[in-house]
């Protein structure tokens, strides 16, 4: 029985060592929604069968359900493109169909390159174009003027 034990223990360890990779690879919803709460990164929110309306604010509590807490939370309509101001909120876990962070957090200014509005699409690139695209006039519009 002893020698069976002690042949079987290079597997169990190997078991163990495989389980805890595993684990570390794989990030869990939860973990993510407390490192949102724990970081306070302003999250948007977008709602179940509600495709016109999302919620933005700092989580501030959440539960098993995802029922969330969220403070300086602002209601966005995407066919107005506004704003509307709405404080403190419960937002129940059945009406969450999305949760992305807006790349701001508390306290932070907005952070270079990033634009919260595009869901955080960097915003570098959009001007790294406008910049070629404004050179490309300037000398299409001083090589017509100039006599040939």
């Amino acid at each position: 029985l002893l020698c069976n034990l002690r042949c079987l223990r290079p597997l169990v360890l190997y078991l163990f060592i495989m389980s805890t990779r595993v684990q570390k690879i794989m990030t869990q919803p939860i973990n993510l929604i407390f490192r949102f709460l724990q970081n306070r990164t302003r999250v948007q929110i977008w709602l179940y069968e509600n495709t016109d309306t999302r919620i933005e604010g700092h989580i501030i509590g959440f539960d098993e359900y995802m029922n969330l807490v969220l403070e300086e939370a602002e209601e966005l309509s995407v066919k107005k493109a506004s704003r509307k101001s709405i404080g403190r909120i419960l937002l129940k876990g059945d009406n969450i169909a999305l949760m992305l962070s807006t790349g701001k957090q508390e306290g932070s200014t907005k952070r270079r390159g990033r634009d919260p509005s595009l869901g955080g699409c960097v915003t570098s690139c959009n001007e790294r174009i406008m910049k070629a695209e404004s050179g490309k006039r300037k000398r299409h519009s001083s090589s017509s003027s100039s006599p040939p």
